[in-house]
């Protein structure tokens, strides 16, 4: 498996946050391509408040470790003077004597227990503050320089696109449901269980901290409705972990074979861990998984394969470690035999995927899948590729597009066809980019305005000749060692237009491209995905390549493209004497 880059994940509001990447650090603008190398009065001046910025960031974690190491002496404390005042509490009192000194001995240990709840109460509000400033100095770093870190800004207030049109409905019913310290997590689990399944439309049940082992099966055929529907979510501020203790079944499964069989229902804010899989979805049809963490399963993490199902909202998850198989998610079956369609998935983290073996996609989206939506998550370190996406079967397109993709032992993305790929980051694999006839033809496939950065070949497209529908326009293909651009069997009625490369192309057509001069023509980025920062140099041969014809709006980062027009997923930056 390829290392694991240390990617944050999104466990809080933000799906994907990439920041302090290679970029926290006294060595982050030493590199080629960072803006030190600017002679720009105001990137340096950026640069520098920056720098300022970083010293601060690392004093407060210095800082925030040392008050960590204090409450862990503190605590440890406390467990001994608790166990003395025990001791003091059990001393004999059968005479004045004996009374007198037992009483003075409860007294110096509570005071001794108070003394030390105080000082443990106090470093617990010391490290938040120090923790608070900790996301403020990133904060202000973004608005420094947000293009120093290639990162997803968090989500606008308001109604995400990526959410159901039912996620603000009001519940009817709210039910809470918190661990008893007195029972077994297995007992608990068995009462979380039949709690879930007892809930009706409207209802909305908030779990509170705890682990939730549950070894019965566990199917959870729930059906709400548009105005009335059901909400299973961690309490505010908790994080309840549903467990299962062996690979005999699934974690959890969403609805039965029977299609419909669950609607209207959300998943939010849980932790999944073991089983056989962490969430298999049968007969769904608006199911909303969001913000949960599936991890450490012995097959894949999430699952749509079994019964057709529509309109699911998989979003802002966090899946990883996963094996056998052990697919980020499986999505659809193979042949079109399952299929899911009008679907969102979007914002999720997927990392270590089939991490004993197996195949381990990132996302794999399967033949017949049609009218969904892939958007905006980022994948990295898998054993297949990060993203797999099949055709349609002449159904309407799948759009894939902002996904930040680095590290395969595959293909980084691999599609079939019957796609829109726009807007794509795709660094380190076998072959970043690759396309072929699979379990349908090849055709229908606008590739445009990705970056693909690989120390192999950097892409390569079989049987794209003569096929309806092919458009290869205004990417960035760059190989450091080989081939950027392989089309067997010829580019015939293919149409190649605004691309730059770096590593000579090979069965491809004279012209549609423009030659780059490599990770130079880049702010800060790197062939194995370490840096990725993409944005292309003014001067590059990025700025100014690409085909109006096929110009996307906005760039992955959903700024509006403006002035010349840059090939690739990433504009550059605004002009330097931009206030």
């Amino acid at each position: 498996m390829p290392r694991s880059r240390g990617l944050v994940g999104p466990a809080g509001p933000l799906a994907v946050l990439f920041v302090l990447v290679a970029s926290i650090s006294p060595s982050a603008t030493s590199h080629e391509g960072g803006f030190c190398v600017e002679p720009v009065s105001l990137k340096a001046k950026a640069e520098k408040k920056v720098a300022a910025l970083e010293a601060k960031f690392s004093k407060n974690e210095v800082k925030t470790s040392a008050l960590a190491a204090d409450l862990t002496d503190a605590e440890a404390d406390l467990v001994d003077a608790e166990a003395a005042l025990a001791a003091a509490e059990a001393l004999p009192e059968g005479t004045p004597e004996e009374k007198k000194a037992k009483k003075k001995a409860v007294a110096a240990a509570e005071e001794e227990v108070g003394k030390l709840e105080k000082r443990i109460a106090k470093l617990g509000k010391k490290i938040a503050k120090k923790e608070k400033k900790h996301v403020s100095l990133v904060t202000k770093i973004l608005k420094v320089d947000p293009s120093r870190f290639f990162t997803f800004e968090p989500e606008p207030e308001g109604p995400s696109p990526f959410d159901p049109p039912w996620a603000d409905v009001a519940p009817t019913t709210v039910i809470g449901f918190e661990h008893d310290d007195s029972l077994s997590n297995a007992q608990n689990g068995e009462l979380l269980r039949q709690t879930i399944l007892g809930l009706s439309p409207g209802d909305r049940l908030e779990i509170g901290d705890g682990t939730y082992s549950i070894s019965n099966h566990f199917t959870a055929p729930l059906v709400g409705t548009s105005t009335a529907p059901i909400f299973v979510v961690a309490a505010e501020g908790a994080s309840p972990r549903i467990t299962r203790p062996n690979a005999y079944e699934n974690v959890m499964n969403v609805g039965t074979t029977t299609p419909g069989s669950a609607q209207y229902l959300a998943f939010r804010g849980l932790e999944f861990e073991g089983g056989s899989m962490g969430i298999r979805i049968y007969g769904g049809s608006n199911v909303w998984i969001d913000r949960c963490e599936i991890h450490h399963t012995e097959d894949a993490g999430l699952t749509a394969n079994t019964v057709d199902t529509d309109h699911l909202y998989l979003t802002r998850n966090h899946i990883h470690h996963t094996s056998g198989y052990g697919e980020g998610m499986y999505l659809g079956a193979n042949g079109g035999a399952v299929t899911m369609r009008d679907s969102i998935v979007a914002r999720n983290h997927i990392h270590d995927t089939g991490s004993t073996g197996g195949q381990g996609d990132g996302i794999e989206v399967k033949q017949g899948s049609h009218s969904n939506w892939i958007v905006e998550n980022c994948i990295h370190d898998t054993h297949y590729p990060c993203l797999i996406a099949y055709g349609t079967f002449g159904n309407p397109v799948n759009v894939i597009e902002r996904n930040v993709l680095i590290g395969s032992d595959d293909n980084t993305l691999q599609v079939q066809g019957e796609a829109i790929v726009r807007n794509n980051l795709i660094i380190d694999g076998a072959v970043g980019f690759y396309s072929h006839d699979h379990q349908d033809q090849t055709k229908d496939l606008q590739f445009v305005h990705n970056t693909i950065l690989n120390s192999k070949i950097a892409t390569t497209m079989k049987s794209w000749f003569n096929r309806t529908g092919m458009v290869f326009a205004n990417n960035v293909v760059y190989s450091e060692n080989a081939a950027s651009i392989v089309f067997v069997g010829g580019a015939a009625g293919v149409t190649v237009t605004g691309n730059v490369v770096h590593g000579l192309p090979y069965l491809t057509p004279v012209d549609g491209y423009t030659v780059g001069e490599g990770l130079g023509d880049f702010f800060h980025a790197s062939w194995d995905g370490d840096r990725f920062i993409v944005r292309p140099r003014e001067g590059s041969a990025i700025v100014g390549a690409a085909a109006a014809e096929w110009a996307v709006a906005e760039d992955v980062t959903g700024a509006s493209r403006a002035g010349p027009l840059a090939a690739g997923c990433a504009q550059p930056l605004p002009s330097d004497d931009a206030e």
